[in-house]
């Protein structure tokens, strides 16, 4: 386990993974979505893991897959430890590089038992099987190819029975899914801005150097190097900035400039005087090792090298020697051959750039219209694609050749056709060719070409409105990944101003894609904000105001302004769809303390609403808003006593106990409610209510005390027992009550609730 993981941790949102449906006769199989919605880990341990809620495997088997550096090793160790802390079985870490056996069952009983130094035995293992997690770490570091039958193999044998945990870098997993048909899968997503500023406070609270982690704060708001701010929500890059910033470092502009200065913070740690002697011929070396490691067209080969074929490629024993000790390589195997893989993948990535010279090594210099025999085209080949741009981000690459390079991917020409440069009619290679320049000047700003790039992007996205036809012109380009990619400054400039040409009735759909696009980029951007709020204002479309609505909830409280609260307020007040106006209530309860007007509004859906679920919602954001004004009040006892709908009562009942205003008829109501209602949901809210706003009344105790000689539920009598100790002090009857709790009731939580409670309402009763 990583030492002192508590004190840095920063729990990371993960996203479900939507299997796809099963494809019909004539529909090819779909591909696999991520749903929208992230889950809180929290939520994911305690829903999926315990409680088994996940759609093929019922929590059983998991699969957490992430980018390099998104933090999967981590979570994994989490789950560990939660597994412990909540004694919910015995967790068995298994490194999968380091996986030499045929099967985990072997790797358990022939390495396992052994390295753990207990006395214990494999058949006591087994007779406890079905408390066993498998927690298996680094499938895409794994030595043989994973496929059904491996996997199969694997996990057959006694292990059949545990519960399964496996990480896995998303390239590989996507590759080789189908192998684990059977497993659910989640993917790690990166820390948000909230989560990068706690990040950095627990880190250098934990190296007790805290006015150092505020200048880097400080450093970083101030900055306008959007690039950095994306790269450091990765957790790997924000632990190196953290290191270096530590150490006098300054901020990088680029990836390259990043790992750059991590690598001298290395040298500084870890050399002796002969290693940095020889620092040069070292770099040299890594840098051809990883270029050519990188060449290997397999997977498996490119990560995992052979240590005799690492010796060749060094040259040297004794560079092999230093790059061992400074960590950029290790050892993870020794039978039946030493194995070797770099610190990360990322670093392979990073020293690989180090090597290329000339970026005819990426794209033929002399390509024109067909491609050049004998090279390779690596613009078009994914596992290049980060190299490419760490090349792109290094400080010591001439500008001019950057520049030649940006130049020949924007007009790439495969050949396939003629096109025309503002009718977006390309060719299928000249798109990929140019969205990768798009994403290069998130690297190299300065280029030349970088508005003109954004803006081509950014209309093939979205469109443009077309002055002549007087209509909105799109193109059937769906690539709008590429925009965080890119130079995210100019990116949103441009949305910005695209924003102001998508206000037309007509053209809704462009607007809310923009304002989504811009959310994405740019969370809490008060723009994007601003946009979503103009929807409710143009947009007639009830599943974009729905949105809208929604996505107003997620506003941070200093940006909950005026103009969010009056846009909610008037969906509520217009809205025909009763979906939309339950969403726009739920938003006011998040954003609208204190707001008289929401209020109003609310309480106007309470008396007019025809819709039992939305006047239900509309009561329970009334009792979140928690201002115990008479008209609510009034208005929630108006409810309380002419709706039929248990639903709705128990969630008046709520409402009233949460604004905590008491008066006679409100009291009277509930009291009425406890006396005839028959469901025990609505009893327990009353009697929750009651307990929080009838102090000095001798009906609310009364009506308490009938409960408890009446209710035959277990939680509505552990509620009045509760209830009973706040307002029925000194009553001789509630005490009475309790003392016969005491004497005739068997369940064990009620009896302790009647405990404390005789003990808050008559300490000195014998």
């Amino acid at each position: 386990m990583t030492p002192q993981l508590d004190d840095i941790y920063v729990p990371l949102a993960i996203v479900e993974r939507k299997p796809p449906k099963p494809p019909s006769r004539n529909q090819p199989e779909e591909k696999e979505e991520e749903k929208l919605i992230p889950i809180a880990e929290e939520r994911f341990f305690e829903d999926v893991l315990r409680q088994g809620k996940s759609q093929i495997s019922q929590g059983r088997k998991i699969a957490i897959i992430g980018e390099p550096g998104s933090g999967k090793t981590t979570r994994l160790q989490k789950i560990a430890d939660w597994i412990l802390e909540q004694d919910l079985g015995w967790p068995i870490w298994v490194s999968l590089a380091d996986l030499t056996q045929p099967t985990i069952t072997q790797y358990i009983e022939e390495v396992w038992l052994k390295q753990i130094g207990k006395s214990l035995t494999i058949d006591e293992l087994t007779q406890q099987k079905h408390q066993i997690w498998l927690l298996l770490d680094g499938l895409d570091e794994m030595t043989s190819r994973v496929e059904t039958r491996h996997v199969s193999a694997l996990l057959g044998g006694w292990v059949q029975a545990a519960r399964v945990v496996v990480t896995c870098r998303v390239n590989v997993w996507e590759a080789d899914k189908n192998a684990f048909s059977g497993f659910d899968v989640f993917r790690n997503l990166e820390f948000n801005p909230e989560q990068v500023t706690d990040y950095i406070r627990r880190w250098f609270a934990m190296m007790g150097d805290a006015a150092t982690g505020e200048s880097l704060e400080a450093a970083l708001a101030q900055s306008g190097n959007s690039r950095l701010k994306e790269l450091i929500q990765n957790p790997l890059r924000l632990w190196m900035l953290c290191q270096i910033w530590q150490t006098g470092g300054g901020l990088p502009e680029t990836q390259a400039g990043l790992y750059g200065q991590f690598v001298d913070w290395v040298y500084d740690w870890k050399a002796d005087e002969e290693i940095l002697d020889q620092r040069e011929a070292i770099d040299k070396a890594l840098a051809q090792l990883a270029l050519v490691a990188m060449e290997q067209k397999d997977e498996v080969s490119r990560l995992r090298l052979r240590e005799s074929w690492v010796l060749k490629v060094l040259g040297s024993r004794p560079i092999f020697q230093a790059v061992m000790k400074l960590g950029w390589l290790n050892r993870v195997e020794q039978f039946p051959e030493r194995i070797c893989v770099f610190y990360h993948a990322t670093f392979q990535e990073y020293f690989a750039a180090l090597a290329v010279e000339d970026w005819d090594y990426f794209l033929p210099r002399n390509h024109v219209n067909f491609p050049v025999a004998g090279k390779e085209y690596r613009i078009f080949e994914s596992q290049w694609k980060q190299v490419i741009l760490l090349w792109l981000g290094r400080g010591d690459v001439a500008k001019g050749e950057k520049e030649e390079f940006i130049e020949k991917l924007v007009k790439f020409d495969d050949g396939c056709g003629e096109w025309n440069f503002e009718e977006a009619d390309r060719g299928f290679y000249e798109y990929r060719a140019y969205f990768l320049a798009a994403a290069g000047i998130g690297e190299f700003k300065t280029c030349s070409l970088a508005d003109a790039i954004v803006q081509k992007v950014v209309k093939w996205c979205f469109g443009y409105f077309n002055d002549e036809k007087q209509e909105w012109q799109r193109f059937i380009i769906e690539n709008s990944e590429i925009l965080p990619q890119s130079d995210q400054q100019r990116i949103i400039q441009e949305l910005y101003q695209l924003l102001e040409q998508s206000q037309y009735p007509e053209v809704i759909h462009i607007h809310t894609l923009v304002a989504d696009s811009l959310e994405k980029i740019d969370p809490g951007n008060p723009k994007a904000r601003a946009a979503w709020l103009k929807l409710f204002e143009i947009s007639k479309d009830e599943s974009t105001r729905k949105r809208a609505s929604f996505t107003v909830q997620f506003t941070e409280p200093e940006q909950r302004n005026v103009e969010s609260i009056a846009a909610l307020v008037k969906v509520l007040e217009t809205s025909k769809d009763e979906k939309t106006r339950r969403n726009a209530a739920e938003s006011l309860g998040k954003i609208a303390h204190d707001n008289y007007e929401s209020i109003a509004a609310l309480v106007n859906v309470l008396e007019t609403s025809k819709d039992e679920d939305t006047r239900w919602l509309a009561a329970k954001t009334l009792g979140n808003i928690k201002r115990g004004n008479p008209q609510t009040i009034a208005a929630l006892v108006t409810v309380l006593e002419t709706s039929e709908d248990e639903k709705i009562r128990g969630q008046v009942a709520k409402a009233l106990g949460n604004i905590r205003r008491s008066n006679p008829q409100t009291i009277a109501a509930l009291v009425t409610v406890l006396e005839t209602s028959k469901d025990e949901f609505t009893c327990y809210q009353v009697a929750e209510s009651l307990g929080k706003i009838g102090h000095g009344n001798s009906d609310a105790t009364a009506a308490l005390v009938k409960v408890l000689a009446t209710s035959k539920n277990a939680f509505t009598c552990q509620q009045a027992t509760r209830s009973l100790g706040e307002i029925g002090h000194g009553n001789s009857d509630a005490i009475t009550a309790l003392v016969k709790v005491l004497e005739t009731f068997k369940d064990e939580e009620t009896l302790v609730q009647a405990a404390e409670s005789l003990g808050k309402i008559e300490q000195s009763n014998t």
